[in-house]
């Protein structure tokens, strides 16, 4: 997917892809090891860094009077917690 194809989803598609290639790339380390594995783990991180940076986005966008539903993302500073919280969607 080219730069100008994510650009052009909404914000919330954008994150969801964003985890999906998160996702794909850990289990893409999982299957090896060394320089290799570091590089699948690397971009991972990438992509949920991007997921993060758009819920961020997101959530400074909101109306001030929608601030209730601002403090569950507040928590949310890790990148991992945010995966952590993709994988918890995926699965239910």
């Amino acid at each position: 997917m080219a730069v100008s194809e994510f650009a052009s989803l909404p914000p919330l598609e954008r994150i969801r892809r964003y985890l999906q290639l998160a996702h794909e790339a850990r289990q893409e380390a999982e299957h090896t090891d060394g320089r290799v594995r570091q590089s699948y783990l690397l971009m991972a991180g990438r992509w949920e860094d991007l997921a993060v940076t758009t819920v961020a986005a997101i959530m400074r966008d909101l109306p001030s009077d929608m601030g209730a539903f601002k403090d569950p993302f507040a928590q949310t500073q890790n990148p991992q917690d945010v995966y952590r919280l993709h994988r918890r969607w995926t699965v239910m």
